[in-house]
């Protein structure tokens, strides 16, 4: 083993284990109201995903305009707080807010 390169960690959701993941347990049994859950719930069916990918996505501070307009949402982004997503550049567009960040910032809050 390698300390320089861990292994690789993997995202498994619960009623959706990879043939891959169950099979390293010999007495695994599946439990059919997890897995009725899970696939009703945003289907994750049988998506392994690298956990370095997953916390990527969900630690990403800054995302285009065009993200934050359309629907759904990226997942992780506060729909009440869409302006702190935007880059400074974005921010200031026209289509935008056409202020500064500190300038908005300044503002009265809202009620």
């Amino acid at each position: 083993k390698n300390p320089k390169r861990p292994p690789r960690a993997y995202l498994i959701h619960a009623g959706a284990e990879p043939l891959t993941f169950t099979n390293i347990f010999p007495q695994w049994e599946p439990v059919l109201e997890i897995a009725i859950f899970s696939f009703k719930t945003d289907a994750v069916q049988n998506k392994v995903m690298l956990v370095q990918d997953v916390l990527a996505r969900l630690c990403k501070t800054q995302y285009t305009l065009e993200e934050i307009q359309s629907r759904p949402l990226p997942e992780g982004v506060d729909p009440l707080k869409l302006e702190i997503y935007l880059s400074d550049e974005d921010f200031q567009l026209q289509r935008a807010l056409e202020m500064k960040r500190d300038e908005f910032n300044s503002l009265p809050n809202w009620k």
